[in-house]
């Protein structure tokens, strides 16, 4: 299954990431096919690991690669991001204050929304 995922078309690697959360029995090897795939040049791809990822995982386990999607040119993802990152405990979204802050003036009116949430909890 993991070669249709590397090889396959896109829809097929779709339809595979959103059926690993079967295989729960090996979360270590699913949450690290969904962390792969957060950095996939396919805005789809990435948005439906982040989504994915964050079903599997607690939120405080992956804080950077939430805090790295902050960046992503999809808005989507930098919207996600900031919904996982609400679920953080403020002691752990400190350090990330600035640049939340600087996320008021993102385009994306979910992205600012999401922002708010956040810094209303720091």
């Amino acid at each position: 299954m993991l070669e249709r995922l590397e090889h396959g078309p896109k829809e097929q690697k779709r339809c595979i990431l959103f059926n690993l959360w079967r295989f729960y029995s090996k979360r270590d090897e699913v949450v690290s096919v969904y962390l792969k795939y957060v950095d996939h040049e396919d805005d789809d791809l990435r948005f439906d690991a982040l989504v994915l990822l964050a079903t599997m995982t607690e939120a405080r386990e992956h804080i950077a690669t939430y805090r790295k999607c902050l960046s992503d040119k999809d808005a989507r993802i930098r919207a996600m991001a900031l919904k996982e990152l609400n679920e953080v405990s403020r002691e752990d979204l400190l350090g990330l204050k600035e640049e939340i802050e600087g996320m008021l003036s993102d385009p994306d009116m979910k992205v600012k929304h999401g922002a708010l949430k956040v810094l209303k909890k720091l």
